[in-house]
């Protein structure tokens, strides 16, 4: 019985994927949040509901990010970035729509 290899990377989209990657990346203060999950995709998906769809990620009642991995970001407690295959994006672009094979990485600081 084959015994599945955890891998806390990425691993790029092949042709035709349906599918959005997202990164949550605790850095070296937060290595326990350091996770990849794919999310199927589906015609208007957020980089929110993508990171929602985690379960690893939570939003406040003003549709904030609050917590990743269990850490309080809420109120600059934990600086973090935003990013969208690979470039830093502003939080306005939280309910911006995703495309197949999109990466979206949260990185704790």
């Amino acid at each position: 019985m084959p015994i599945p290899l955890p891998i806390p990377v990425p691993i790029p989209p092949g042709p035709g994927a349906r599918s959005v990657t997202v990164v949550l990346n605790g850095g070296p203060r937060y290595p326990f949040v350091t996770q990849a999950y794919r999310v199927p995709f589906r015609p208007g998906l957020t980089v929110a509901e993508a990171l929602a769809f985690t379960g690893a990620v939570r939003f406040g009642p003003s549709g904030n990010i609050v917590s990743v991995g269990g850490v309080f970001v809420g109120g600059n407690q934990v600086p973090y970035a935003l990013r969208l295959n690979g470039r830093t994006v502003p939080l306005s672009l939280l309910y911006a729509p995703l495309q197949p094979g999109d990466t979206v990485e949260i990185q704790l600081f």
